[in-house]
């Protein structure tokens, strides 16, 4: 489990061979209706992090929120006002579409997550497509409920993480927000599993995401872990605030070598000379 292999690293005690830790993040309903019963067939513990506003069904995840606002609009363009700027965006087909959504992902993730949550509102109004008001939400977005969290807390093969209140990206909020995010969201998992959670994962979690005053507030709140999506293994010396993890790639090859621990061959072989060039 994740909390075994912590506690390894802690102690620096020695892990069996081949040791590999299962996690899903954000606590999407494919979780339980798909992962969960492949799991438990095979008996593969695993972690799951769980943004607690979005399985409160007080709001869906923000990033779904503009991805469903822009793919569902009927509108061919919408302008946003992101701070002093003034932000166009066409939208007459999917490509346009999909470069809008990277374009806002990356102000939003970059900016003041108070003032994302606003930007995220405006889109709605603006493309009149909102996935709070939609009466027949698509699979890909639907988020498990409490008793499903809590039915796979009590089996025991998983254990549930905390992925904050509302997906905010840390490195980007203010103290207060911060705490919120942190702290709320903790006590909330507490309260429905009826026991701790220290194990916590960083909302999208790149370098960057992440800095010292989140890494603070989460040691000031108990948790003893910490993970990021940064690629990469753990060992004794790793940064338990700071955990590395692999996604899982949709290719079987892609995946086969990410388990035999080749991942990082992999990516030299693909990039040489800017891997000896030393960029």
């Amino acid at each position: 489990t994740l909390a075994d292999a912590v506690a390894h690293l802690r102690n620096g005690t020695s892990m069996p061979r081949h040791s590999v830790v299962i996690t899903q993040d954000d606590g999407y309903e494919s979780c339980y209706g798909l992962a969960y019963p492949i799991m438990k067939e095979f008996n593969l513990p695993g972690t799951i992090f769980v943004t607690t506003d979005p399985v409160s069904k007080l709001n869906y995840l923000w990033h779904d929120r503009v991805e469903y606002a822009l793919n569902t609009t009927a509108e061919r363009s919408v302008s946003l006002s992101v701070g002093d700027r003034n932000i166009h965006l066409p939208l007459a087909g999917t490509a346009e579409k999909l470069a809008a959504a990277g374009k806002l992902f990356s102000i939003l993730k970059s900016m003041d997550q108070s003032l994302a949550q606003e930007i995220v509102e405006q889109l709605e109004q603006e493309t009149g497509s909102s996935l709070k008001t939609c009466s027949n939400v698509p699979a890909i977005y639907g988020l498990m409920d409490w008793d499903q969290v809590v039915e796979m807390d009590r089996e025991g093969l998983v254990s549930i993480g905390v992925h904050t209140k509302t997906h905010a990206i840390l490195s980007r909020c203010g103290q207060k927000h911060l705490k919120e995010e942190v702290c709320r969201s903790k006590q909330v998992i507490e309260e429905k599993l009826g026991h701790q959670s220290d194990l916590f994962c960083y909302p999208n979690g790149a370098a960057g995401d992440f800095n010292e005053s989140s890494e603070a507030q989460i040691m000031q709140a108990g948790f003893s872990s910490a993970l990021t999506t940064v690629p990469g293994h753990n060992n004794r010396q790793s940064d338990l605030m700071k955990l590395k993890r692999y996604s899982a790639p949709l290719d079987i090859s892609e995946f086969a070598i990410t388990l035999a621990g080749l991942r990082p061959l992999l990516s030299f072989i693909r990039h040489p000379a800017a891997k000896l060039l030393g960029n």
